[in-house]
This record gives C-alpha cells, sequence and structure tokens, in this order.
C-alpha cells in the first residue's frame, strides 16, 4: 500500500508539505513561506525519508506588476506503506484438562 503527499516548490528554493500547518496568516503570495525561509525545506526532508517524487505540475506565479517573479510547483511524492503488524501474537491453545 502506499502513502501519498504533495508539496509546493517555489522557485526561490522554499518548499512546503501542504500537509502541514504554517505559522504565517493566508493572505496571499507575499504571506506564505516562499521567499527563501530556511525553515520551509519541507521536500529535502521528505526525499531523505524514502519518499519519492512522482509527478510534478507547475502552478504558475511570476508578477506582472514588477514585483518579485517567483513561480511554484505542485510536488506528488509516494513512499510504500509498510505492512501492518498484528496488534497480538496469536497463542498456541492447549487442551483444557479435565479433573
Amino acid at each position: 500500500m502506499k502513502r501519498y503527499r504533495y508539496v509546493i516548490l517555489s522557485s526561490y528554493g522554499a518548499s512546503w508539505d501542504i500537509s502541514r500547518e504554517i505559522d504565517k496568516p493566508l493572505g496571499g503570495l507575499m504571506q506564505l513561506p516562499w521567499f527563501g525561509d530556511l525553515k520551509y525545506q519541507d521536500l529535502q526532508e521528505l526525499l531523505d525519508k524514502g519518499w519519492h517524487p512522482v509527478r510534478e505540475t507547475g502552478m504558475g506565479g511570476a508578477s506582472s506588476h514588477g514585483g518579485a517573479a517567483v513561480a511554484f510547483s505542485l510536488i506528488l511524492l509516494e513512499k510504500d506503506r509498510p505492512e501492518a503488524t498484528p496488534v497480538a501474537q496469536a497463542v498456541a491453545a492447549t487442551p483444557a484438562q479435565e479433573s
């Protein structure tokens, strides 16, 4: 069985696993963790933990207003889920002795 995660990667190198909370308000692109914030390096951490990229989708970005031009990609990662171990091991039954 596989597990999946989505990560947003900016052209500034920051990346964010969208399954986790961020501590900045969602008030627009300038409020998101895209501008070189080193604490948002989720993609590299997930790759180090054995996640593998499956698909990358361009999300656009850039600015036509003369501001910071930043582009984004949505990256789908997958990882094999280890087989679940049983909660309790089976115990061999012994026949009851009659008195």
